[in-house]
């Protein structure tokens, strides 16, 4: 009967998950907006006829040149997860 009720517990500790972090106001909307503006001047240079390579430095491998905003966009990632929205 112990073992049960201490099954029991372990499992609804497991079932538990991680709180939620909500900015609201001025502080998330300054976090978000900073991801944004890097973002677009990370894809601005790729953009147009003139549009200029980068380079991707790649954990894995030789680093890759491109002129396509979508993989410049798609490989920026911050530490901060509010940036990365």
């Amino acid at each position: 009967m112990l073992r049960l009720c201490a099954q029991r517990s372990i499992v609804r500790t497991l079932v538990r998950g991680f709180a939620k972090d909500i900015k609201f106001g001025p502080d998330g909307r300054a976090a978000m907006l900073q991801g944004v503006d890097v973002l677009a001047d990370a894809v601005a240079v790729t953009m147009g006829p003139k549009g200029r390579n980068v380079v991707i430095e790649q954990a894995w491998g030789s680093p890759k040149i491109t002129k396509d905003g979508v993989t410049v966009a798609k490989a920026i990632d911050f530490k901060d997860k509010y940036k990365n929205l």
